[in-house]
């Protein structure tokens, strides 16, 4: 995501700076969309003093936890605990513990990419099989005429 200084619209920027310039300071420094995020809520906390900083790390992994690839994790984990100076092995834990939590927490259950079974137990109704008559039954209304 492109970021544009002073919160001015592509084209007042243009105008003001030239086209060179904004392709050169804004379209070649565009950060990806998490790193862009992690900028966002860094706003919203005040990393001087120590609980806003835990409280911004904890929303920081949070997102990052949603990321699908690990290699994207790590990164990001890397980069968030070499700046504040955090145990990356702590991060990491913090990072598969709300994983684990969200994977708990969602509605499908196991097997996401084939789930044959898990409507096991979703609440509805079964659908009630025929009933099948004993055998004997069933002799003994071939013998008798109708």
């Amino acid at each position: 995501m492109a970021v544009i200084p002073n919160a001015q619209d592509p084209d007042e920027y243009i105008t003001a700076n030239g086209s060179e310039r904004f392709v050169r300071e804004v379209i070649e420094t565009a950060v990806p969309s998490i790193k862009y995020k992690l900028l966002y809520f860094r706003k919203n906390y005040k990393l001087q003093e120590d609980g806003e900083r835990l409280r911004y790390i904890q929303q920081a992994l949070k997102l990052i936890a949603a990321i699908p690839t690990p290699i994207e994790r790590e990164h990001y984990v890397r980069e968030l605990t070499g700046e504040f100076n955090y145990s990356y092995d702590a991060a990491m834990q913090t990072l598969n513990e709300i994983r684990m939590q969200t994977e708990k927490n969602e509605k499908i259950r196991d097997n996401k990419d084939n789930p044959w079974n898990n409507v096991m137990n979703d609440g509805r109704p079964r659908q009630q099989m025929p009933r099948v008559m004993p055998a004997y039954q069933f002799a003994e209304r071939r013998c008798w005429p109708q």
